[in-house]
């Protein structure tokens, strides 16, 4: 059985196909600045073919459209499909995933417009798991600089638009 993430929290949307204890996958990629309303669906089509158990979706922080698209799609596929599981995550939470093979703490940094930054700090525990480091909070890039003392590996359109 399969699981599905659905990432639209940023202009850079996604979706992914996984198994539970498994490295096999499939990643549908897309930038849109507007909506990802238009994709999504296609997108889906083509990962849909597999048997779904689980449904991950994004909650924010990010844009309320782009969440909004991504919440009504598991939504009405968890409606649709009585016996796949529907889960809200941290976008924030969600993009760690991305630095899960890295040994150094990981840094994830959204845009939240007027010079902050949505950020969380996560760290791979000694089972593999990541742990957040700190609690997610909107930061100034001076008041981030100022927190971080040691290297960080970076996932976030934040870090590109402040660094």
């Amino acid at each position: 059985m399969w699981n599905l993430t659905i990432e639209t929290s940023t202009s850079l949307g996604s979706l992914a196909l996984f198994k539970d204890g498994s490295p096999e996958s499939f990643v549908k990629e897309w930038f849109r600045e507007k909506s990802h309303s238009e994709w999504i669906t296609s997108h889906l089509m083509e990962l849909f073919k597999n048997e779904v158990k689980k449904i991950f979706v994004s909650l924010g922080p990010g844009s309320f459209t782009g969440l909004r698209v991504g919440v009504n799609l598991a939504k009405t596929l968890a409606y649709s499909h009585p016996h796949i599981e529907l889960y809200g995550v941290s976008s924030l939470r969600i993009l760690s995933e991305s630095g899960r093979d890295r040994d150094q703490p990981l840094l994830v940094a959204l845009n939240a417009f007027k010079n902050l930054m949505y950020v969380a700090r996560y760290q791979k525990n000694t089972s593999g798991a990541l742990e957040p480091l700190t609690a997610p909070c909107a930061l100034t890039a001076q008041d981030l600089s100022q927190m971080i003392s040691t290297p960080h590996w970076g996932a976030g359109d934040g870090l590109e638009l402040y660094f």
